[in-house]
């Protein structure tokens, strides 16, 4: 897999990695954040980097897309469940 670099340079994460990674995680909202729970439970860091950076770029698409106080609530609730 293509190292991952910070800051993010696009919000495609097929121009970040490989196209078979960026299919693998291009998975509904839920079962991506088993496959993090279970990266980080196996210890499997390339897994686990990789399905940050799935979460990253959703968080990153939502909030360009936030026009309200409720909104923002619910991305600082979707970064808690992700990250605990």
């Amino acid at each position: 897999m293509t190292a991952i670099t910070t800051p993010l340079k696009s919000n495609e994460i097929e121009e970040i990695v490989q196209k078979w990674y960026a299919e693998f995680v291009d998975v509904d909202q839920a079962l991506l954040f088993e496959l993090v729970t279970a990266a980080n439970f196996m210890d499997i860091k390339s897994l686990l980097d990789l399905t940050c950076l799935a979460v990253s770029v959703m968080i990153k698409v939502c909030i360009r897309r936030v026009h309200n106080f409720e909104h923002i609530i619910c991305l600082i609730y979707l970064i808690y469940v992700c990250c605990y």
